[in-house]
């Protein structure tokens, strides 16, 4: 029987690898990398006979790789960070006032509560605390309560702010009045804790970031209360129309204004800033103008009640009660021919039968009796004496306001 010799087989095949190995590795290009380095000097390679190639200065990196992003940090779906850090409490809050002065805690006139995009519902406004709760590893926010940036993780005494309600940080509010010592810091005081935008004494700038507007709602609609008082106001005594005033706003404004002004008046006097008596000599002419439109329109108001506001001003709006529907439809009003009733306009009238508007439709109308005037009736009927200052009856905080606060000749 013949014999074969397996070795010379295994050695043809191994040549015959080696020999594909090498065209392959003269044939292949070197592939651009994506990190790129520059030495000066090519990197070597071993080469089939034991010999170096010099390769050019770009090489492979396992950076051309393609790879995954991370997971985004937590702090980064949040929003951009909102704090930095302070030498004290008193500067911290200050600050916050200055850039984040909205209270988003829904009481009267404020902004409402402030609503996380994950659901939660909770209060905001100016906080400031020690920097206390940051590990260096998970900064800019995060960390382990007790841990700083100090040495050794340790806090270093500076203070940071929040809006959140951080129960171990502190209400700004009470820091910022304790820190008042002149009439521009209560008008920035009293600004922050009102909610509405009060302008600087006379040759200051205004103590908030941005170019607020003198006399607008910190946060919530942003009405400029000074522009609703002489709207209302002027539309409230008019005659066009006995539905145009919006007392609501009208009231709600003057309101705030007192409460802003009050403010001011009591804190200054009590840090030793200034006088109630003529305060307003010292502010610009923003708040005169104010002091004027509020003693001309809110002062009434607040100085009678209904009754004795009819007898003073019968034609003002809230005083008007049209009879027929000439006389309700010629003052802005609409008629339901059913009821027999005067309404202002509105979207769902109380009307039964389809209402009108205009006094041309009225021809249908036979009023029993003449339409009674508007201002003689009310003219007509004496007028109250005034309670005499000793009875014991409240005076008009508004009114008491404008006469201490009565601007200097």
């Amino acid at each position: 029987m013949p014999t074969f010799n397996v070795d010379v087989p295994m050695r043809v095949t191994r040549m015959s690898v080696a020999a594909s190995l090498f065209v392959l590795a003269c044939q292949v290009p070197v592939a651009p990398a994506i990190s790129v380095q520059h030495a000066g000097v090519g990197l070597a390679r071993a080469g089939l006979r034991g010999h170096q190639q010099a390769l050019p200065v770009e090489a492979l990196s396992f950076l051309s790789i393609e790879q995954t992003p991370g997971p985004t940090p937590s702090y980064i779906k949040y929003g951009k960070p909102e704090f930095t850090t302070f030498n004290n409490k008193t500067s911290a809050c200050q600050a916050c006032a200055e850039f984040f002065p909205v209270k988003e805690d829904g009481k009267r006139f404020h902004a409402a509560l402030h609503k996380d995009s994950s659901g939660g519902i909770w209060e905001r406004s100016c906080r400031a605390g020690q920097c206390n709760f940051r590990d260096p590893q998970t900064d800019p926010v995060g960390g382990v309560i007790g841990q700083g940036v100090g040495p050794g993780r340790k806090p270093d005494g500076r203070t940071c702010i929040t809006r959140d309600p951080v129960p171990w940080f502190t209400d700004c509010e009470p820091l910022l009045l304790k820190s008042t010592h002149t009439l521009l810091d209560a008008t920035r005081y009293c600004s922050y804790r009102e909610q509405i935008f009060i302008p600087p004494p006379a040759g200051h700038v205004s103590r908030f970031a941005g170019k607020p507007v003198s006399w607008a709602r910190v946060g919530g609609t942003k009405e400029q209360c000074l522009a609703t008082i002489n709207k209302e106001g002027s539309a409230l005594h008019d005659s066009m129309s006995f539905c145009d005033v919006n007392m609501p706003a009208l009231s709600g404004c003057c309101e705030s204004v007192f409460s802003a002004l009050s403010c001011v008046a009591e804190t200054s006097f009590k840090s030793g800033g200034g006088l109630q008596e003529g305060m307003f000599s010292e502010m610009s002419g923003e708040t005169s103008t104010m002091l004027a439109a509020f003693s001309k329109y809110c002062v009434p108001l607040c100085q009678n009640n209904k009754e004795e506001f009819c007898e003073k001003f019968p034609g003002t709006d809230i005083c008007v009660h049209p009879k027929g529907c000439t006389e309700c439809t010629s003052k802005g009003g609409l008629w339901c021919p059913k009821l027999g009733s005067c309404h202002c306009p509105s979207k769902k009238p109380p009307c039964i039968k389809p209402p009108i508007f205009t006094p041309l439709q009225c021809f249908e109308d036979k009023p029993k009796e003449p339409a009674a005037a508007l201002r003689p009736v009310a003219d007509a009927a004496p007028a109250k004496k005034g309670p005499a200052p000793d009875d014991g009856k409240p005076l008009c905080k508004y009114e008491d306001m404008a006469r201490k606060w009565k601007a200097r000749d």
